[in-house]
């Protein structure tokens, strides 16, 4: 790697080890010894006063996994953020998506709940397999990127000594707790739950909810922004009665949604509107009633609490449409989408897996109405049980044997691409690699179907790899100019996976994309 690509590439990923030169030692002998370089030049670091001091108060979890997007003082201008929609949030600005009180900022609870569960319908994953303590830190360090930015104002008009603290308290004050009633016992009446959205509720989200509206509508920065479509079931914060009641009750700070207090609307107006909002969304006899009696299911984007399986079969079903298929237990999947036109948001894509002994068979199926050669479908495997998202497998100097290449099916064709892949316009944008890479292991086969509005795509490959140097499910450095070493499938073991889908008629490049986060898979014995 260069050493001008290096301090593009730090800035999108810092947690990666700083590269180390061997230099011979002044006065020695000319052996070489290992030194650490002087820091280089940070080409995405804030230059301005304020960017600066916010960026010192950025805590190892920011700096680590967000500043990819949210960037490197938190404002919402990480290198993602171009490829992005919506996009990220700007910690400066005071206004989260995401509240639970009136009158002030989110208590520390909901924060942490945002971290942990994502954001459904935009790019933000979930953070679920991070440990409590490194949650909690990156909401330290998020309040005190706000702390800073107003502390920075406030000393700008002068403030200082006790006015300062005053003035800082005041303005990073909890505001007053949601109280949320009990909808049991509520006689729900659409028509009047109607009549309330047509007058408050229609101009930015259409009259059939599909938030298709000749109203432009703007984030806290001035940015464009779509009104939440509310057929696809995702809603920010959870669609239970509950999380509803929060959002338009606390609105939504960061964008064009008001607060409705009681004054505008009352307890019980609202308990029919949420339940006229929820008649959008397509019911799932699976998931248990809400207190309206539609059957919504709870979209989450965390890695499923139960792994997958791979089954083992005496005879593998290669075909997309086997009978022996319904046999083979599927998950449904969580995907994270890059934007709101990407191709799923997790309603309807499911995944399976199955074995012979010898070679192994992965088959996923998602909701696409309106198929496209271009639509893509891939699979990536990682060794060992690990709860990853998507760009923690995407390290840009650093190939780990832990992580095969990504595999995917598209045009009739299948090809592999680097474990760290982009689609190319990013890659390109970000200074990595797009050349082809040659894979070392088994072939992997394709064959693609269709189940009425759905698309199936079956993978298929060799289960053994001889000489894998990650068997052991510990990462190894491979050579940056070498082969991609496909990974084993042992019976027995467990390993995780991550799968990627678009719909090319939607969207093109990463905003058609969707992706999940890696879950556990045990391998039947």
């Amino acid at each position: 790697m260069s050493n001008a690509l290096a301090p593009l590439l730090f800035s999108v990923f810092p947690f990666l080890p700083s590269l180390q030169a061997k230099v011979p030692q002044a006065g020695a002998a000319s052996r070489p010894v290992t030194t650490r370089p002087a820091p280089a030049q940070d080409p995405l670091a804030p230059q301005d006063k304020l960017g600066k001091a916010m960026a010192g108060r950025m805590t190892p979890p920011l700096r680590s996994f967000c500043s990819g997007c949210h960037g490197t003082a938190g404002r919402g201008d990480g290198p993602m953020a171009r490829f992005l929609d919506p996009k990220p949030l700007d910690f400066s600005q005071g206004r989260f998506k995401l509240t639970d009180t009136v009158g002030g900022l989110p208590t520390q609870e909901r924060l942490i709940a945002t971290v942990r569960e994502g954001l459904p319908g935009a790019a933000m994953p979930s953070f679920h397999h991070f440990p409590p303590h490194m949650v909690k830190m990156a909401v330290r360090g998020i309040m005190g990127l706000l702390r800073e930015k107003i502390r920075q104002e406030l000393l700008a008009e002068g403030k200082k000594g006790e006015e300062l603290e005053k003035a800082l308290a005041l303005a990073l004050k909890v505001g007053t707790p949601i109280k949320i009633p009990s909808f049991q016992g509520h006689s729900f009446d659409l028509k009047r739950g109607k009549e309330i959205y047509a007058k408050n509720c229609a101009v930015c989200h259409g009259p059939k909810g599909t938030g298709k509206t000749i109203m432009p509508l703007m984030n806290a920065k001035g940015e464009r922004i779509q009104a939440r479509d509310f057929r696809s079931g995702v809603f920010k914060g959870g669609a239970n009665m509950e999380d509803l009641w929060q959002r338009v009750r606390g609105g939504i700070p960061y964008s064009n949604m008001p607060a409705f207090s009681q004054e505008l609307i009352s307890d019980s107006a609202l308990m029919d509107l949420i339940a006229f909002v929820r008649s959008f969304v397509p019911t799932d006899p699976k998931a248990a009633p809400g207190p309206d009696g539609r059957r919504i299911p709870r979209f989450r984007m965390e890695p499923k609490p139960n792994p997958a399986k791979m089954v083992k079969r005496s005879k593998l079903p290669v075909d997309p449409k086997d009978p022996a298929w319904k046999e083979v237990p599927a998950v449904s999947l969580n995907l994270v989408p890059f934007s709101p036109k990407a191709a799923t948001r997790g309603a309807g894509a499911k995944f399976q897996a199955v074995h012979d002994g010898k070679r192994a068979a992965f088959r996923l199926s998602w909701e696409d109405p309106s198929p496209e050669p271009a639509d893509l479908a891939g699979i990536q495997l990682c060794l060992g049980r690990r709860s990853l998202h998507f760009f923690e497998a995407r390290f840009p100097t650093r190939r780990y044997s832990i992580f095969g290449p990504a595999w995917f099916f598209q045009d009739g064709r299948v090809r592999a691409e680097r474990p760290n892949y982009f689609p190319p316009k990013v890659a390109k944008a970000l200074g990595l690699p797009t050349d082809p890479v040659p894979v070392q292991g088994p072939k992997v086969e394709a064959r693609s179907s269709r189940e009425g509005a759905r698309r199936v795509v079956v993978f298929v490959r060799d289960l053994a790899v001889p000489a894998h140097p990650g068997a052991a499910g510990r990462a190894k450095k491979l050579p940056d100019n070498g082969p991609v070493i496909e990974l084993p499938i042992v019976p027995g073991t467990t390993i995780s996976f991550s799968v990627f889908l678009s719909d090319a008629s939607r969207a093109k490049g990463l905003k058609s994309w969707a992706y999940s986060v890696f879950s556990e898979l045990e391998i039947e014995n």
